[in-house]
C-alpha cells in the first residue's frame, strides 16, 4: 500500500475471505488542516463490526499509522483490495 496526500481523501480496504471478514481505512482531512483516520471493521456475512476515528495533525504520522495498519492486516491474512 502506498499512502498518498490528497485534498479529497483515501481509501484502503482489505479482505480475508477464509474468515469472511473485511477492513477499511478511510484519511479524510477536516476543516483545519488536519486529518482524520476511521477505520470500520466486519464480517462479509453478517451485521457484526465496528468503527474507530482518530484525529492527526500530520501527516507522517498518518502514513505510518497506515502501514502500520497494512502490516497488521497482512499479520492476519487479509489481502489489500485495489
Amino acid at each position: 500500500m502506498t499512502p498518498y496526500k490528497s485534498t479529497t481523501g483515501q481509501a484502503s480496504r482489505w479482505v480475508n475471505r477464509e474468515r469472511g471478514r473485511y477492513y477499511i481505512a478511510i484519511v479524510a482531512p477536516d476543516l483545519f488542516g488536519g486529518w482524520h483516520l476511521t477505520r470500520y471493521w466486519g464480517s462479509l456475512e453478517g451485521r457484526r463490526g465496528g468503527a474507530m476515528s482518530e484525529y492527526y495533525s500530520d501527516w507522517r504520522v498518518i502514513e505510518e499509522a497506515l502501514w502500520r495498519i497494512g502490516g497488521r492486516r497482512r499479520q492476519h491474512g487479509y489481502l489489500l483490495i485495489p
